[in-house]
């Protein structure tokens, strides 16, 4: 399937893209072992055959907490990682960026399960603000949601977010 797609969509594409989830709410699906014995040599293979034929970065979505794993899914050629679903285990903005900042771009992080739905729309700017510091420093951070953002959202946080970046200036590394 990909030599047929990438045959067709050749050098077109900016970006390529797949969604496994490897993670839970608190840990990885598998071991870290059994991922290296039993997805690593599948994964690492297709990333490298499509970034051959796409010649474009590859985004890889897993939801759940995967910093266990990350070493791994980083060394099978993922460039680019979303959601950052900071409300599972160990999945820390701060720790994320030191350990792996300079390997992988972060895409996602805005927690929609448990901050938005809950805070109070004065609290959303600090929020906010800590992710475009933390993981944006030095770039390789795309601000956006870690889910789908659902029906118990109150427009008001999402309103403050999109001001919050609106009214950010980037500030020299």
């Amino acid at each position: 399937v990909i030599e047929q797609y990438y045959s067709v969509l050749g050098s077109y594409a900016d970006l390529t893209t797949s969604g496994d989830d490897f993670g839970s709410q608190n840990g990885p699906l598998i071991s870290p072992a059994m991922f290296g014995e039993l997805i690593v040599p599948y994964f690492s293979a297709r990333i490298k055959r499509t970034k051959e034929l796409a010649q474009c970065p590859y985004w890889h979505h897993t939801c759940g907490s995967v910093v266990k794993l990350l070493d791994q899914i980083i060394d099978c050629g993922v460039d680019i990682l979303n959601p950052i679903q900071t409300s599972a285990a160990d999945m820390e903005p701060k720790l994320l960026k030191d350990r792996f900042g300079d390997r992988i771009v972060f895409w996602g992080a805005v927690d929609v399960q448990q901050f938005l739905p809950r805070a109070a729309p004065e609290e959303v700017p600090e929020q906010i603000q800590d992710l475009i510091d933390v993981l944006g420093e030095k770039g390789g951070y795309v601000m956006a949601p870690a889910h789908e953002m659902q029906d118990d959202i109150p427009p008001e946080n999402i309103a403050a977010w999109v001001d919050t970046v609106h009214n950010h200036t980037r500030q020299p590394s």
